[in-house]
């Protein structure tokens, strides 16, 4: 068996149909077989994927849990039941576009064997049916081949555009069954054991929906998610990386304490409430004096920039002085800190009309 498409399900009643077909579509040269793990699911997706196993007996397997595993078992155990030397990534709920793709991929991986993972572009896609690149559009620099660094820092391969061999991913480790979505850290261990391919062409389709698994997750879960991850490489790589992996986690906490101190309802001073936003994590993620000075100061600019946005310009005026007072050099640093503050200092309307003799005097001196 050359290839296996590794699938699960879980109520993707609308869209598994698609996903299914789409790799039914694929003309290749080589054996492969469609894996899916159906996760108990509660629609009708359990009848759907019945129908084309028997449809396509030998092609389609399907695996039928006698209890819902959840996302990472499932992952796991439909990974395990795997028999291609190659193995291909596509959820139920995401499909492929081009016919061509498995073979293309394939192609590649066996004229490079010391690539670990080929990936390449994918589409999100709206309820609205609209589309968006997504590698693009995370701001990460195309590239033909990603190093092991590369895939530390940043999650950005789509999965529905990943195939990988096999053996590198035969004895997971015990943080897959832990993390909150298998992917990046599958990215991490194949990256130790080969290079990261990247082939520039736009084949699959990530459907961004409620029903997701994060693609319309909160945004706080979101970060959760991402510094829980981070830990989880971080433990797995028996902390050998850490640095690479704890600007991530920094990042995630300057969010999580300004959003925090945004939605705290009482009138205590800025810096008190950024720090009693801070409290509950300084512990749990080891946060060091230093960093603790570096979280404060960022998240007293992004909270700045919340207070701004929601029009509370009382706030945003009590946040900016309050920068002022405490050195805060990130803030000072921050263009939009400037701007904020003439509008905070002098009113709307003022501002933009100091704004707009800027904009006409420097343009009279060009």
């Amino acid at each position: 068996m050359k290839l296996s498409v590794l699938m699960i399900t879980y109520n993707h009643e609308p869209f598994v149909e698609q996903a299914i077909d789409s790799v039914l579509m694929q003309q290749v040269s080589f054996d492969y077989e469609i894996v899916i793990g159906e996760d108990c699911s509660r629609d009708r997706t359990p009848e759907i994927v019945r129908r084309y196993e028997a449809a396509h007996p030998g092609r389609v397997r399907v695996l039928w849990p006698a209890h819902n595993l959840g996302v990472n078992r499932n992952f796991i155990e439909t990974l395990r039941a795997c028999r291609g030397e190659y193995v291909a990534l596509l959820e139920g709920d995401d499909f492929w576009l081009s016919p061509h793709k498995l073979q293309r991929q394939v192609d590649f991986l066996d004229a490079h064997p010391d690539c670990a993972l080929c990936a390449h572009e994918a589409y999100d896609q709206a309820p609205d049916g609209g589309r968006r690149p997504y590698v693009r559009l995370s701001g990460i620099a195309i590239k033909p081949f990603y190093a092991f660094d590369d895939i530390l820092q940043r999650h950005f391969l789509p999965t529905a555009s990943m195939v990988f061999r096999r053996r590198l991913l035969q004895d997971p480790p015990p943080e897959l069954a832990e993390i909150p979505g298998v992917d990046w850290l599958v990215h991490v261990i194949l990256a130790r054991q080969g290079t990261v391919a990247f082939i520039d062409e736009t084949w699959s389709v990530r459907r961004v929906h409620a029903g997701g698994l994060t693609s319309l997750t909160p945004t706080q879960a979101k970060i959760r998610h991402t510094i829980r991850s981070a830990t989880l490489i971080d433990r797995y790589l028996e902390g050998a990386h850490r640095e690479a992996l704890r600007p991530t986690v920094l990042a995630g906490l300057v969010s999580l304490v300004a959003d925090g101190a945004f939605t705290d309802p009482e009138h205590v001073a800025v810096v008190r409430k950024l720090e009693r936003a801070l409290e509950p994590y300084v512990a749990d993620y080891a946060v060091t004096p230093a960093e603790r000075g570096r979280i404060l100061q960022r998240a007293m600019a992004h909270l700045i920039v919340l207070y701004y946005q929601c029009e509370d310009l009382a706030r945003a005026r009590a946040c900016w002085f309050a920068s002022i007072r405490t050195g805060n050099g990130t803030a000072l640093r921050r263009r939009d800190f400037w701007s904020i503050g003439l509008t905070v200092l002098l009113g709307p309307s003022l501002a933009e009309a100091m704004r707009r003799l800027g904009r006409a005097l420097a343009g009279r001196t060009r």
